[in-house]
C-alpha cells in the first residue's frame, strides 16, 4: 500500500511540474495602445519568425470571467480546445534556448486596463524534455518586427509581417509575454529520436482575474460556486439534519 501511495505522489509531482504560472500586474501608469479587434473566429496562430532563436505572435486569445459563465449574448466565449494550443517547430538535434514573444492585446478596449491582474498558465506534455522560463516585457512593436534597415540587420522579411498602419506608426509600448524554452532531452540513440523538424507543443491560457485583491484562477471559480451552494443548502437544512441525527 505504502509503494503504491508513493508511486502515485511521484507520477503526480511529474504531472505538477509540467505546468509554469506567471502572475503579471498592468502597471497605474502604463498607457494602454489603441485597441485591435477581437479574435472571434478561427483562432489565428501565426507566429512569425524574427530570426533562428526568436518568434512572435501578435494575436492571442485573452480569458475572462465571461468565459466561465455561459452568458446567452457572449458571442466571444471560447469553447474550442484547441484555442490555447500553440505549435512551433524546434530542432531537437541543436537544442538551442529560443524565445516566443506572444503579444498582450486589449482587444476591443474591454479585456484589460491598469491595476489589472493577468494569470498565466503553461501547460506541455509529461513525455516531453523542455525547460520554460516565462517573464514579460514591453517593446515597441514596430522595432520588434523591424522597419527598413533594422529588418536589414536582423535579417526580417518585413513584407511577410502582417502588421497594420497603426502599428508600424505607433511610439506606444507593448506588452509582451516573453516564453523562453530549451530542450534538454538526453538519448542513446540522436538518429531515431532526434530531428531537425521535431515540433514543440504546449498549451497557453492568459486570463484576466475578476478580483485584484483575490488571485483565483478562473477554472477554481466552478469549484467555489458549487461550495457556496452546498454550504447554502447546509444552511437552509440545518434544522432537518439536526432532526435526523438527532442532535
Amino acid at each position: 500500500m505504502i509503494h503504491l501511495i508513493s508511486l502515485f505522489l511521484f507520477y503526480l509531482s511529474i504531472c505538477l511540474a509540467n505546468t509554469e504560472t506567471y502572475l503579471l500586474s498592468i502597471p497605474h501608469y502604463y498607457n494602454i495602445p489603441k485597441p485591435t479587434n477581437r479574435i472571434t473566429s478561427g483562432y489565428p496562430r501565426d507566429i512569425q519568425h524574427l530570426n533562428t532563436t526568436h518568434s512572435v505572435l501578435l494575436q492571442y486569445h485573452i480569458g475572462s470571467i465571461r468565459d466561465q459563465i455561459p452568458f446567452a449574448h457572449n458571442k466571444y466565449t471560447i469553447s474550442n480546445t484547441n484555442a490555447n494550443t500553440i505549435v512551433i517547430p524546434y530542432d531537437t538535434t541543436l537544442p538551442v534556448q529560443k524565445t516566443l514573444l506572444v503579444k498582450i492585446n486589449n482587444y476591443s478596449d474591454s479585456i484589460i486596463e491598469s491595476n489589472d491582474l493577468l494569470f498565466i498558465k503553461l501547460c506541455w506534455p509529461a513525455t516531453s524534455a523542455y525547460d520554460f522560463r516565462l517573464s514579460h516585457e514591453y517593446i515597441k512593436t514596430n522595432e520588434l518586427l523591424g522597419i527598413d534597415r533594422e529588418s536589414k540587420s536582423l535579417g526580417i522579411d518585413r513584407e511577410s509581417k502582417s502588421l497594420g498602419d497603426n502599428d508600424i506608426e505607433s511610439k506606444d509600448l507593448d506588452l509582451y509575454l516573453r516564453i523562453d524554452y530549451q530542450f534538454f532531452g538526453v538519448t542513446y540513440n540522436r538518429d531515431k529520436f532526434l530531428h531537425s523538424e521535431d515540433e514543440l507543443k504546449f498549451q497557453l491560457y492568459i486570463n484576466k482575474l475578476p478580483l485584484n485583491w483575490l488571485p483565483i484562477p478562473l477554472e477554481l471559480y466552478d469549484l467555489i460556486i458549487y461550495l457556496v451552494d452546498i454550504f447554502i443548502i447546509l444552511v437552509t437544512q440545518l434544522g432537518y439534519i439536526r432532526s435526523l441525527l438527532n442532535i
